[in-house]
């Protein structure tokens, strides 16, 4: 089963934020969404994320959301930040091409 790759994914970020809270915070928030929605490069490899990215996408018009990710507090808000955390996971994949 392949798995996130983390240290690379890692040294990824660390060329895009300076912040080391940052990067730990965005690697926590893809390991999140591994855990509830299943292994990322296996979404990648399927159809470049754009399914789960779909299922993390959530307008404030909606009620419920489509992922099966738990969220304590603001549904929208979480939403959101899991998303873009794995939309920056995806783009490490397509700029490293590890498809």
């Amino acid at each position: 089963m392949a798995q996130m790759d983390i240290e690379n994914f890692r040294e990824w970020l660390s060329r895009k934020y300076k912040g080391a809270n940052v990067i730990s915070t965005r690697i926590a928030n893809c390991k999140r969404v591994e855990k509830y929605e299943g292994d990322l490069d296996k979404h990648y490899a399927k159809d470049g994320g754009k399914g789960l990215l779909e299922k993390l996408t959530l307008s404030k018009h909606d009620s419920l959301p489509n992922h099966k990710i738990p969220i304590d507090g603001d549904i929208y808000y979480g939403t959101a930040t899991l998303k873009q955390a794995t939309k920056l996971y995806f783009a490490f994949m397509a700029e490293t091409k590890r498809k």
